[in-house]
């Protein structure tokens, strides 16, 4: 999982279209269909590591089911920017579900 997050922070690094792939990538598979743009933001994610832990009963909004697979919750701050500005600032929480050994979450929609 720690490298889910580092990944994620890499691709935004290198600009909004690599860190877009990388979600598209890492989308769960259950929920790949209507993902969102990210229309040149890209989202920095900081993890607070003691704050992880499981959320077996969690599911995305509109589905009835959980994801499958192990579903954790953490705690996070999260970084919008746009061309190297920062446009927002937001705490809150992230899902990112383990299945078959691998890391899979659910792309971030910008309101």
């Amino acid at each position: 999982m720690v490298r889910y997050f580092a990944d994620g922070n890499a691709a935004a690094a290198k600009g909004s279209s690599v860190q877009q792939e990388l979600f598209r990538r890492t989308q769960h598979p259950d929920f790949s269909s209507g993902m969102c743009q990210l229309d040149g933001v890209t989202v920095v994610v900081d993890p607070i590591w003691s704050t992880l832990r499981p959320d077996p009963k969690w599911t995305p909004d509109g589905n009835a089911n959980p994801p499958r697979g192990n579903v954790y919750a953490i705690a996070v701050s999260v970084s919008a920017r746009r061309a190297q500005t920062t446009v927002g600032n937001q705490i809150g929480s992230q899902h990112v579900v383990v299945l078959n050994g691998m890391a899979y979450g659910f792309a971030p929609c910008m309101n």
